[in-house]
């Protein structure tokens, strides 16, 4: 023994492993007892009538045989002990992710679930039927292409988490309700086109990988140079279409997928003006995934995860824009892959109808936390934004007025008796609320009015604005339950049932 003392450290270092290894298969086999029992009461989101242009939904996948026998071993990385277990509850419209609880300082779980709640507008489970998610999210984009307008269902998540297989279910029962068209009583014919986003660079699927070109049209919408178009005379002719430019998607393998899509695939389908398109984005890649790609790989996923974080900026900005009257630019032409969603997303320039449901898709395991948590919290913070200003702008009934829209309003008041003067209220309505009552005189008397005018158009205007406030508080506490398909923009706002709209003192005349 020429080192006892290093040999009895190692030693006591092996005894207290083993000693651990069954504390540790127990306190595993606990937190799988934990998160496939776990429950949680949800409350339904409240929506508007108002419908919603952009769907934000989630997909948890079932897990695979492989996964289903990992479930329940421990995970060892450097000083940590990861107990490896179904990860993800799904209660419509939540999403309950799960962890192992720890104590600082201590690598062992200590047997308690820590859990992070994520809600959308609409969450599907691992045991959801792929018709309700069908009926659900891409049955109302067929209903607006088959009426003319644009739709689209946009597929996005990591590698490995189910987009590419749910797309192809999706696009098949597409396929099956737009029989209906290839009817010989329909003059309109019914063309198919599938390319794919490589980088800059785009191919086309139906002839062959052939190489294409992307332009800008006169009116400044996107054209693909050369893409073929497929006519298709029925659902079979369609689906077969469909399943050939699936083939040949360029694909490679990742830590999560052996055949991971390392392409963005376009599959339209185009009926007279209407439009349907289905988007099966690149699976989104971390750092730590890159550790045994070649050069080109890892530019491929630089390539990937930067449009695809461009991509989920526009639709938050999007949101945001639906939801409040202070326009924000949305920067479509930062990659190519939103040049090309651009129609689907804004529909600027249209006439018809736009709807897009962006189908988010997550891995059950724990081993896929990370990713899980990322794709989510860009997923609800999508909503969380829009829902964010739309309850900045909810109160501010006659502040929002223009000057056209107070002169008018003074205009039509008391039957029109102070329409000669309501020229000079060409001011705004958050200027006039703050205005002195002196300041109203002199300016009606400038106009050829009296006094008594000002006192009553100065009263009736304060009046208005405290019955557009309580009439806007009571609407958002009055809310409606949530609707199946495409509902309205989600205005949630906590503990409203809880509040007192008292109504404040009219502001006197001499303040």
């Amino acid at each position: 023994n020429i080192f006892p003392s290093t040999m009895l450290t190692t030693r006591r270092t092996d005894e207290a492993d083993a000693a651990r290894a069954g504390t540790n298969d127990a306190l595993c086999a606990l937190l799988v007892a934990k998160a496939s029992a776990y429950t949680s009461p949800v409350v339904p989101s409240p929506q508007s009538t108002l419908p919603r242009t952009i769907e934000v939904a989630c997909r948890c996948r079932p897990l695979l045989p492989d996964e289903i026998a990992a479930v329940g071993t421990t995970i060892t990385g450097g000083i940590t002990h990861v107990p490896e277990f179904s990860n993800c509850t799904v209660l419509d419209p939540e999403l309950h992710i799960h962890s192992e609880k720890r104590r600082i300082g201590v690598p062992d779980p200590t047997g308690k679930l820590e859990t992070k709640k994520f809600r959308l507008h609409a969450a599907f489970g691992p045991d959801c039927e792929e018709e309700t998610i069908y009926s659900r999210l891409v049955a109302p984009l067929v209903a607006v292409a088959k009426g003319g307008g644009r739709a689209a269902c946009i597929a996005y998540g990591q590698t490995g988490s189910g987009k590419t297989y749910s797309m192809a279910r999706m696009q098949e029962r597409a396929a099956e309700d737009l029989g209906a068209l290839f009817s010989p009583d329909r003059p309109l014919e019914t063309t198919v086109s599938f390319f794919e986003l490589r980088g800059e660079t785009c191919f086309d699927l139906l002839a062959e990988r052939k190489e294409l070109s992307i332009r800008e049209d006169a009116s400044g919408a996107i054209v693909i140079g050369g893409l073929s178009r497929s006519t298709v005379g029925s659902v079979a002719e369609l689906k077969s279409n469909m399943d050939k430019g699936s083939q040949l998607r360029r694909t490679a393998a990742t830590t999560g997928n052996a055949q991971s899509s390392r392409s963005h695939a376009f599959c339209d389908i185009k009926h007279g003006e209407g439009v349907l398109r289905f988007v099966d984005l690149a699976g989104s890649e971390r750092k730590s995934d890159s550790v045994n790609h070649d050069l080109e790989r890892i530019n491929e996923m630089k390539e990937i995860n930067s449009s695809l974080g461009n991509l989920k900026e526009c639709i938050r900005l999007l949101l945001v824009n639906s939801s409040t009257k202070k326009q924000q630019h949305i920067p479509y032409r930062r990659s190519k892959l939103t040049r090309l969603l651009q129609n689907e997303l804004s529909g600027a320039g249209a006439d018809t109808d736009v709807r897009t449901a962006f189908l988010v898709h997550i891995s059950p395991l724990r081993s896929s936390l990370l990713h899980t948590q990322n794709t989510l919290t860009y997923a609800e913070a999508m909503i969380a934004t829009a829902r964010a200003e739309k309850e900045k702008t909810a109160f501010r009934g006659t502040d929002a007025w223009g000057p056209k829209k107070v002169s008018g309003w003074v205009r039509q008041l008391d039957g029109g008796r102070y329409a000669d003067i309501a020229d000079c209220f060409h001011l705004s309505g958050k200027m006039l609320g703050a205005a002195w009552i002196n300041d109203i005189v002199r300016r009606t008397e400038a106009a050829g009015g009296t006094e008594a005018d000002a006192n009553a158009i100065y009263d009736a205007f304060h009046k208005k604005k405290l019955e557009l406030k309580k009439k806007g508080s009571v609407a958002a506490i009055r809310r409606k339950p949530p609707a199946e398909g495409f509902g309205g923009t989600d205005q949630v706002i906590p503990a409203l049932q809880d509040l007192v709209v008292e109504e404040k003192e009219q502001p006197t005349k001499n303040s």
